[in-house]
């Protein structure tokens, strides 16, 4: 009993309680570990309740549990709350923590009566998807919330005559803090070659630092002040208040700045913001990604802007002001002319250079926001969206009847058609000419530039994906245009097509008539958990089944992608000497190093025709050229990277196409291409590939490990031989019954009728 009663002690004097299982989809002994940890938990806590175990004040819980709770509540409340998380794995990734800097010194606002203690219970603090919400249950707090001025009595020392002083209440106030930095920065971006810090490359970094800086000076003041603060910031912050994180995602500022992520990162953080607004008197946003997200609630939202970079220019966000002309906005006070030109409701200005205190100046705008909500003004600042009608879309299901759809492209990469390699955008732009032909009314939402003979939605910026390398702000700018207009106009179209889950936040407007593409493997499963119930295609049955079966994900249908056959044409007899034909990016995903060694095992010639990528260059420089130039220069060939004018050539007088792939692509559509002119292809098995190669039809597979360093196993000569005897006139007939453009569109207009019709019923 003595070791039960130490253990129980020991477990409730934790400085600070972290619910993290990043693992938990690969570590069964994790769990089991874990388990058996949180059952001598219980045991403990079931013997020290019979003792009376008590918990000293100043080592309250910090996490999840009203400070004056005991230690046997403490323990029972993380225990139940752990197991609950290893049931739910979907929650996993959620951090929520309160650092130890937050212990030593506790909030002031226990000086207040009635007041809210320094750490929420764990039904306020715990994110989930609505779906897994209702599996929760967390004991309930006594406490009294603070946010009612009914709460306080007459005599309470906040109360001046009859008038409440908001001067002096503590709020509850969201801080929502941009990701590319943590709170308090941390100079520099991480080396991982020699595990440093180096100094920044890009003004864009520096931007990032002061933001930081600001917001963390803010953060800490208002806590100080007494107010209940709730960071939401990356992983790798550090503050007194709450803090509200995605572990998952990593320390944004140790990696490459790759929009999918960030987007994702974003969209998961908004979207935490969005569920549980009405528990905060002020939620002030540091970023403005977020614009497109607070019409529900936009009458207690603050939204700083910062000039990007610190030159007094904000000129880059002005095309957003007219979409958002009730956002209450604060700039700096040399700003504020430039910045009022544009934005109809700035509502205060901050001095920034130290002179004034941050916090006082903020705890002044939080009043003007209060002042506005009191005036009733909250339902006027909002907008409304508006909703399809559902009889119309109820007649749109039935089989024959034009449909009216909007495609939206991805905003952040090319202008379609793309004018260099890029799957989706191809798959994007093909699919909407095809819906045109088949005689529906089609409109494309797109970057300006692009071309179409569907009706054009065009979005008023150009950018390219690496714009977010070096600027931030214009790689965005497309991003939050698009979802804003989608939202705005939905219900005008009896199908919305997204190839891109940014707007994913935006879909509980329209989930009746509208569907997602997944065109790459669901491998974020903190993000698309978040919202499984936005109805998904794939583009293989694959894909489904490699999605982790724990998302439960929303999948309507699935889909291949076709081609435009006009654009290949027929070889039937191949007129140069034989050779292996290899086509894709050269990254170490595609595997072109497998398909040397295949020729080289063959004896046989090998082309390569790919594209460089900039961040691959090293490797391809250390790994693959020393192949191509000097090793094996009279087998290998690099020819560069070609267009659809040189394709068909290419593939079409091979005698062979090798798909080399280390990961499992969910299609594959160099394969079905190369089939078009008639070539077969040798495919290594996984990902669809089984889903596309017949063996000895129109190709032949095989097992592949990534750490075979020769084919010892396989008979390569004999697989070359094997395809080599194909039927080439069979295998082109093949692509013209399955993946023609019109019966990829066909299928996508089964799949909206059905998605119509169910929601009908």
């Amino acid at each position: 009993m003595e070791a039960l009663q130490a253990l129980a002690l020991a477990l409730a004097s934790q400085r600070s309680h972290i619910i993290s299982l990043p693992n938990l989809f690969t570590s069964s002994q994790f769990i089991m570990a874990h388990s058996a940890v949180l059952l001598l938990s219980l045991l403990a806590i079931s013997y020290c309740n019979g003792a009376g175990a008590t918990k000293p004040a100043e080592e309250s819980a910090e996490i999840a549990v009203p400070s004056a709770h005991s230690s046997a509540a403490f323990g029972a409340n993380s225990a139940l709350a752990s197991i609950k998380m290893l049931a739910n794995p979907l929650l996993a990734p959620l951090l929520i923590k309160k650092s130890d800097s937050a212990v030593s010194s506790p909030s002031s606002l226990d000086k207040f009566p009635g007041s809210i203690s320094s750490a929420s219970d764990p039904e306020d603090l715990l994110l989930s998807s609505p779906q897994l919400h209702d599996a929760f249950t967390f004991p309930s707090s006594n406490r009294s919330p603070i946010s009612d001025v009914d709460d306080l009595s007459p005599s309470d020392p906040l109360i001046s005559g009859n008038s409440f002083s908001r001067a002096f209440k503590p709020l509850r106030i969201a801080i929502i803090a941009p990701l590319h930095q943590s709170v308090p920065p941390k100079p520099g971006k991480y080396s991982e070659k020699s595990q440093t810090l180096i100094t920044p490359k890009h003004e864009f970094d520096n931007d990032a630092e002061r933001v930081a800086k600001i917001v963390n000076e803010l953060v800490e003041g208002l806590v100080a002040r007494g107010h209940q603060v709730t960071l939401f910031a990356s992983p790798d912050s550090n503050t007194s208040a709450h803090l509200i994180t995605d572990a998952s995602y990593g320390a944004f500022r140790h990696k490459r700045v790759v929009p999918g992520i960030f987007n994702h990162a974003y969209r998961w953080m908004f979207e935490q913001v969005r569920r549980r607004a009405d528990k905060f008197d002020i939620l002030h946003f540091h970023t403005f990604e977020h614009l497109p997200h607070i019409d529900d609630f936009v009458a207690k939202t603050v939204t700083t802007l910062y000039d990007q970079p610190a030159d007094g220019k904000v000129t880059e966000m002005n095309p957003l002001a007219e979409l958002f002309p009730n956002v209450p906005i604060v700039v700096r006070d040399e700003l504020k002319e430039q910045v009022s030109a544009h934005w109809k409701n700035v509502i205060g200005t901050i001095n920034e250079d130290g002179s004034e205190d941050l916090t006082a100046q903020y705890e002044q705008i939080y009043e003007k926001v209060l002042a506005q909500q009191n005036k009733n003004q909250s339902e006027n600042m909002q907008q409304k969206v508006k909703k399809a009608d559902k009889q119309k879309l109820c007649k749109k299901s039935v089989s024959g009847q034009k449909l009216k759809i909007l495609v939206v492209s991805s905003p952040i990469f090319d202008t379609l058609p793309p004018k260099k390699a890029g799957g989706t955008e191809i798959m994007i732009y093909a699919l909407t000419e095809s819906l045109v032909k088949l005689g529906h009314d089609v409109t494309l939402l797109a970057l300006s530039g692009s071309e179409t003979s569907a009706k054009l939605f065009e979005i008023p910026f150009k950018t390219n994906p690496w714009a977010c390398k070096d600027n931030w702000v214009k790689c965005q700018l497309p991003v939050i245009y698009n979802q804003e207009m989608v939202k705005r106009h939905a219900h005008e179209y009896d199908i919305v097509h997204f190839h891109d889950p940014s707007s994913f936040i935006e879909f509980r407007h329209f989930l009746n008539h509208a569907v997602h593409t997944r065109h790459m493997p669901v491998d974020d499963t903190v993000f698309f958990g978040l919202f499984s119930d936005v109805p998904h295609i794939s583009i293989s049955e694959e894909q489904q089944r490699l999605t982790p079966i724990v998302l439960d994900l929303n999948w309507v249908g699935s889909v291949h992608n076709g081609i435009n056959l006009d654009d290949f044409k027929f070889v039937e007899v191949p007129k140069q000497q034989p050779y292996l034909a290899w086509m894709g990016r050269m990254i170490p995903d595609k595997g072109v190093d497998v398909a040397i060694k295949f020729a080289i095992e063959a004896g046989m010639k090998l082309k390569i025709a790919a594209q460089i990528v900039d961040d691959h260059k090293k490797w391809w420089m250390k790994r693959i050229l020393p192949l191509i130039s000097k090793k094996h220069a009279d087998l290998i060939e690099y020819v560069g990277e070609i267009g659809p004018e040189q394709r068909n050539d290419f593939l079409g007088n091979a005698t062979a196409f090798l798909f080399t792939p280390k990961w499992d692509e969910p299609f594959g559509l160099g394969m079905i291409e190369a089939m078009a002119t008639g070539t077969p292809v040798i495919a290594i098995q996984r990902g669809a590939v089984g889903e596309i190669v017949i063996d000895d039809v129109n190709g032949v597979s095989f097992d592949y490990e990534d750490n075979q360093m020769i084919f010892d196993f396989i008979n390569v000569k004999q697989l070359v031989a094997r395809v080599s005897k194909l039927n080439r006139a069979k295998i082109r007939q093949i692509v013209e019954q399955r993946w023609s453009l019109e019966q990829m569109s066909k299928n996508y207009v089964k799949v909206y009728r059905k998605l119509l019709r169910e929601n009908c019923l």
